[in-house]
């Protein structure tokens, strides 16, 4: 037979090589990088990105207002009088306002940073905590509304908790004979004393922490040698006096202890607000940190050297009142260890059965009647009517009758188990919400939740009305003499928002042989000047808060934090000059 002679096809042999090559390996730098790395990142970077939204649309409060004010005063080159503010932003706005100009986002930028970076400083958890607690507590404090607030506010906290973080990886350090923990301990310590109010706390804590320690025959690997003590005084000096521009401003740190020590208080009703608030404000971290304080009592884990420092930074919180919202966060990062451990714990030792359909059932019919118990909350706060607690209250007993009658199917272990998850899951939804609420709501009106008081929406009213003014008479929106009254409610908040006027000035009173064309003075008070003068109210400051309100708006504040009612709010009066008031067309 005769013999058929195939022809290749040199195409076909490429299509066939081509299609059965392995894919070019990943890049050596790729290969290294681990899921626990790439979780680390997200919490690092995402957060990042979201605080960064909208991070200047808010007005500054008074609080943040008076740190930011004296920086942009030295950055212009004048001589601020530095009786408030917090000394390590002082330094850092100073320079930036220098360098980029001022701005409310600009001067909110360094605290965003400063809660990044607490994220890294967790990686060197690791070495004591354990890889996954260490990373589920920094999965918590991602999602704490107080740390995500204070990253998108003009003040300290966010550092105090950088340097408690600090203070803490250098103190585990020590405890295992590693005499490097001495470097982050010492420039933690540095950190917080120019860190504000909040950073004496975390000095406080670490004492009880160490005098602990050593207590139960934690024996120091050495004393700190005089490079360490010159990290402490580097930090202290180099970010409390501007890069040494400014000695005076390490005087703050003076203040800011004056005004950590006035904090505190005794009264039986602020201690009780003060309860109620750290439970609102933290509602996932602060159950499940008290649940690990507990159950830490019966066992001994890797965060137990933390817990008299928990115990005493709880007692701060309630003592310092419902207004120490900085203390509370600090409480969070010191709790978040222990919650992390207590989730981990309650996995491993709960009793849940997932392949049974009574846990599942139990456990949906549950979460069901907690949603029903904060609807009929909701619908009351809102219309007032009786019928709401009716649900209220048929919700609760229905609750009673499921669970008693589901122990006899699953028993009372799983029962409490399948429970305790339920209610787990409706705390991560309200704390959720939280972050939302005191962290990223712009919407007005809102409730001051960080500071008392906090700013309304009706100060960039003031400041449009004032620019308006100016530019009709003058061509230049900041061009008329502006006088704020020394006892105007909040006076560096208003120069912080007029700061762009060269002829602003804090005075303390006017007459009408010397008054400006503009001035803004105290609601109420009386001037000495003419019926020339026409007068315009501006409501720029929120003062109302919970223990003021009626049961309603009570059970408002704690689920939802939104005001469907008018609220009281501390007024400003514009007077302007009449002269000014008539187009300049009109007077030709």
């Amino acid at each position: 037979m005769p013999k058929h002679h195939h022809h290749r096809n040199p195409q076909q042999d490429h299509v066939v090589t081509a299609a059965i090559a392995l894919p070019r390996p990943l890049p050596a730098w790729m290969q290294r990088v681990t899921m626990e790395q790439l979780a680390y990142a997200v919490l690092l970077l995402v957060p990042l990105i979201i605080r960064l939204i909208d991070l200047g649309a808010r007005p500054l409060a008074p609080a943040e207002a008076s740190t930011a004010l004296r920086a942009w005063q030295a950055s212009q080159g004048h001589a601020p009088t530095l009786d408030a503010g917090i000394p390590v932003l002082f330094t850092l706005e100073t320079l930036t306002f220098w360098l980029l100009g001022a701005s409310n986002a600009l001067a909110r930028l360094w605290p965003l940073l400063a809660s990044s970076a607490l994220i890294l400083v967790l990686l060197d958890w690791r070495r004591w905590l354990g890889r996954t607690p260490t990373l589920l507590t920094a999965t918590l404090l991602t999602f704490s509304p107080l740390l995500n607030a204070f990253a998108r506010r003009n003040d300290g906290v966010s550092f105090a908790l950088l340097a408690a973080a600090l203070m803490i990886a250098g103190w585990a350090r020590l405890q295992e004979a590693d005499r490097r923990g001495w470097a982050p301990l010492a420039g933690g310590a540095g950190l917080a004393l120019i860190s504000g109010p909040v950073g004496f706390s975390g000095l406080l804590a670490l004492l009880v922490l160490a005098l602990f320690s050593l207590r139960k025959g934690h024996n120091l690997p050495s004393w700190p040698n005089i490079s360490h003590l010159a990290i402490a005084v580097g930090v202290l000096l180099v970010g409390g006096t501007a890069f040494f521009m400014d000695i005076d401003a390490l005087g703050l740190a003076a203040i800011n202890l004056t005004t950590w020590l006035q904090a505190w208080t005794l009264p039986p009703v602020a201690v009780l607000w003060a309860a109620l608030h750290l439970l609102v404000d933290e509602p996932l971290i602060i159950p499940l940190g008290l649940a690990g304080l507990i159950w830490g009592l019966r066992r001994r884990t890797p965060s137990s050297f933390l817990h008299p420092a928990a115990w005493l930074l709880l007692a701060v919180t309630l003592f310092q009142g419902p207004d120490a919202a900085g203390s509370r966060a600090l409480a969070a990062l010191f709790l978040a260890p222990l919650a992390a451990q207590f989730l981990l714990d309650f996995r491993r030792e709960g009793d849940f059965a997932w392949n049974e359909v009574e846990p599942v059932l139990y456990g949906i019919v549950f979460e069901i009647l907690l949603a029903l118990t904060v609807f009929s909350l909701i619908t009351y706060s809102r219309s007032g009517e009786n019928s709401q607690l009716s649900l209220l209250i048929g919700a609760a007993v229905m609750a009673i009758v499921v669970s008693v009658v589901f122990v006899f199917f699953i028993g009372w272990r799983r029962l409490l188990s399948v429970g305790a998850l339920a209610l787990i899951l409706s705390l991560a939804i309200y704390n959720v919400a939280e972050i939302s609420g005191i962290g990223y709501d712009l919407a007005a009106p809102r409730y001051a939740t960080l500071y008392a008081p906090d700013t309304r929406i009706a100060l960039g009213d003031l400041r449009q009305t004032v620019g308006d003014i100016s530019e009709r008479q003058r061509g230049d929106r900041w061009a008329l003499p502006i006088a704020i009254l020394s006892d105007v409610p909040a006076a560096d908040l208003l120069q912080w928002e007029l700061r762009q006027a060269p002829l602003l000035t804090v005075v303390d009173s006017v007459s009408l042989e010397n008054a400006p064309p503009l001035v803004i003075a105290p609601a109420g008070r009386e001037l000495a000047l003419s019926e020339r003068y026409a007068g315009e109210p501006f409501r720029i400051l929120d003062t109302w808060s919970p223990d003021q309100g009626d049961i309603r708006q009570k059970i408002a504040w704690l689920i939802f934090r939104t005001a469907p009612w008018h609220r009281p709010t501390t007024d400003v009066v514009l007077w302007a000059d009449s002269q000014v008031l008539i187009p300049p067309e009109s007077k030709q």
